[in-house]
This record gives structure tokens, sequence and C-alpha cells, in this order.
């Protein structure tokens, strides 16, 4: 779930990963409030399966938007989140 609703996220990338046997990560650039300097933040995606690592990238992605939404840069793009590929 993504907000409430199906989202659609692409699973490739974690399935690519898992037949390399190579960690995924999760980088989140935003601005640091206080010192108003840029900052990174990188975490690697656990889970057993694709599917756990992408649920967790969703999870911690909404948590995020709901923390800053003004810091998203794709609400433009909000309606292509919730409908299904077509293939």
């Amino acid at each position: 779930p993504f907000f409430g609703s199906t989202g659609y996220f692409p699973l490739r990338p974690f399935v690519l990963a898992a037949e390399q046997k190579v960690p995924v990560y999760m980088l989140v650039a935003a601005w640091d409030a206080e010192t108003l300097q840029p900052t990174l933040n990188i975490c690697e995606l656990h889970g057993a399966t694709p599917h756990e690592q992408l649920a967790t990238l969703v999870a911690k992605h909404e948590a995020l938007m709901r923390a800053r939404p003004g810091a998203w840069h794709l609400w433009g793009e909000w309606p292509l989140f919730f409908h299904q590929p077509k293939n």
C-alpha cells in the first residue's frame, strides 16, 4: 500500500540486485533546516526477498513524504503512482 491505496513501483531493480547478490540502497537528499547545508542519507534496504525490499522502500518513501511533503518534487506526477502498468 502507498498512502492507503495500491501504488505501483518497479520491482525489477530489486530482482536484478538479488540475482547479482548485491545490496540495495535508498538515498535521500535534503537540506538541513538549521545549517542550510545539503545532507545525503544512505540506508541499505534489508529484506529476504525483492518484494520485501520494495515494500521497505515504499514505506520509507511514504514516511518521508508525510514528514516533509513540500520537499517532494513529483506531486505533478502523483496520479501515475496509482495507475497499473500495462505490462
